[in-house]
């Protein structure tokens, strides 16, 4: 699914790559070819993941106290 997903979000920026002012599919792909972006964007991910966690956590919390729960 995820493979999936990443094939329709791409051909997506390839299909608008060069409208207004938007990179050409040339640049998008040197882009994603060149090296020292992706360390970021693993780190942010990560990150974002421990977030999404807590915010379950504090969220699933709240709903069961709501409800009665605890």
């Amino acid at each position: 699914m995820i493979q999936t997903m990443a094939e329709v979000t791409a051909w997506g920026h390839l299909r608008c790559s060069g409208r207004q002012g938007s990179g050409i599919a040339d640049e998008l792909m040197a882009y994603g070819n060149a090296r020292g972006w992706q360390a970021d964007v693993l780190r942010y991910a990560r990150t974002y993941a421990a977030q999404a966690i807590a915010d379950y956590k504090e969220y699933s919390a709240a709903y069961d106290k709501a409800a009665g729960f605890l």
